[in-house]
């Protein structure tokens, strides 16, 4: 078992050593709870109850360059547009896919360190273009909005190569819309990095050991 996670483990890395170096993508996998629904066209009932369970993941790229407007001179806020897949969010909840359209993406990764302006950590994800097996309802926007009002829970506005730590966030939002048709509003109770990406931040983490223990 262990020559056949060793194996496993090599083999993901040198397919990241065989790509170019210039994309740096983090994927997160999420698990929720709805905690209230809105359905003013009846298109989830019975498909979709609160306390149901909710699953997915996001995807993004931490070399995407920050586009805030008036980044020069703060360095408290960051805008990641994405605009190509892999990158954008998807969702389940019972039978139901809610997700990132992957021809049209528009997706937003907008982290907030608290700075003179903001008194609050913001951590959000924003997806505009979206699909689902809904037929015939559109969904209109995905997103997560993680709030902390202590300003501890991040250090900068960088985009982190790490999931956020659940337990420094005291708002906890994430949201299904369907315009006027249908909302699902949930929180996120589980969050951790998907097992390749767990294994690139395991051996990026081995590395620095190495590197310092060779320093000594």
């Amino acid at each position: 078992m262990r020559r056949a996670i060793i194996t496993i483990g090599l083999a993901v890395l040198f397919l990241g050593l065989g790509r170019p170096a210039q994309a740096e993508w983090v994927t997160i996998q999420i698990e929720g709870v709805v905690d209230d629904i809105s359905d003013h066209g009846n298109y989830l009932t019975g498909k979709v109850n609160i306390g149901d369970t909710i699953t997915g993941w996001y995807t993004y790229d931490t070399s995407t360059p920050d586009t805030f407007p008036y980044q020069a001179g703060n360095e408290y806020r960051g805008d990641y547009w994405h605009n190509s897949a892999p990158a954008g969010v998807s969702v389940f909840i019972n039978d139901l896919e809610f997700k990132t359209d992957p021809l049209n993406v528009q997706f937003l990764m907008s982290i907030t360190n608290a700075g003179y302006t903001y008194s609050t950590d913001d951590y959000g994800l924003l997806s505009y273009n979206n699909i689902s097996n809904m037929e015939g309802v559109s969904t209109d926007i995905i997103s997560l909005a993680l709030e902390d009002y202590s300003g501890t829970a991040l250090s900068s506005d960088a985009l982190p190569t790490a999931p956020p730590n659940l337990n420094l966030w005291q708002f906890n939002d994430l949201m299904v819309s369907g315009g006027q048709n249908f909302g699902i509003s949930g929180r996120v109770t589980y969050i951790v990095p998907e097992p390749a990406t767990l294994f690139l931040f395991s051996f990026g983490a081995l590395g620095l050991l190495t590197r310092k223990a060779k320093g000594n």
